[in-house]
């Protein structure tokens, strides 16, 4: 139980959220979906395990920092190791039976490398956020591949694309201070808190206006509960924008994080009714 609390696999539930929507979306009831959402979110527990072994000085309170840890919570390196490769061969069988090992290889490599040193990507200009991106949208492309309708997939993606990362992007800026201070070359602290603040209400408008647009209102009503977010997001954009200190507005997104975090912990069941119903 020590090693499943670790691994904060609730964190990784909405990712397998991203392979149900697709399927939602395309109308196509197949496991085959449900065994991709699961080669994923293995891959998304691998990115995680590297991510907090590189980090192991991490400043934040849940990071595997030795000094945030309770003894009991002590981990022992070759069991975390074990972990690493087990669900690095899970996502690779899962994703080799579903036929879609390219693209689980492609997702695992930009995973990989986004923590992975001397790459580290998440530290990049521009190449944090393209990878961010990137994760975001594949597994949903991936699955309209599979099925033959990617040019059909490709709107919806763009659309998640635009909303869901507004959504996060507070995630990522609420560590503004400990990015900087790490002397980490993102694309958040490049550009500075205002222009971010910015960048994240474009995105979220930009996903807005195509869902619209796509009149995907009426073709999946369902989604629309991901616009309600976005437009909360855009809320809280703009009175992050109006404040001055940059410590006031980190400890602002703290609290976003811990107000949407668990709306995002209810998404997969309630894409899963919508699996089971529409």
């Amino acid at each position: 139980m020590k090693y499943l609390r670790l691994l904060r696999l609730q964190d990784h539930f909405i990712i397998f959220g991203g392979a149900i929507s697709a399927g939602n979306f395309l109308r196509i009831r197949n496991w085959d979906i449900f065994l991709w959402g699961i080669a994923i979110v293995s891959i998304s527990i691998c990115a995680f395990i590297l991510n907090e072994l590189v980090d192991s000085d991490d400043c934040d309170k849940y990071s595997w920092n030795k000094i945030h840890m309770k003894r009991d919570e002590r981990y022992d390196p070759l069991i975390v190791k074990t972990m690493f490769i087990i669900f690095s061969f899970l996502a690779a069988y899962l994703s080799y039976i579903n036929g879609l090992l390219f693209w689980a290889a492609i997702i695992y490599t930009v995973s990989i490398l986004y923590s992975l040193k001397p790459f580290r990507l998440k530290t990049r200009f521009s190449l944090d956020m393209l990878s961010q991106l990137f994760s975001v949208t594949m597994p949903v492309l991936a699955i309209g591949w599979k099925y033959g309708l990617l040019e059909k997939t490709i709107p919806f993606a763009i659309v998640l694309l635009g909303i869901g990362w507004s959504i996060i992007l507070p995630y990522q800026l609420a560590d503004f201070h400990a990015d900087k201070k790490a002397g980490f070359k993102s694309t958040h602290v490049i550009i500075g808190m205002k222009n971010s603040i910015i960048l994240g209400f474009v995105f979220a408008m930009v996903g807005m206006t195509l869902f619209f647009l796509w009149d995907f209102q009426t073709t999946i009503p369902w989604a629309f509960i991901f616009v309600l977010l976005s437009l909360y997001s855009c809320f809280r954009y703009f009175q992050w924008y109006k404040m001055e200190n940059l410590s006031r507005q980190a400890r602002s997104m703290q609290e976003y994080v811990k107000i949407v975090k668990p709306i995002g912990y209810l998404i997969v069941p309630y894409l899963l009714l919508i699996w089971m119903l529409v």
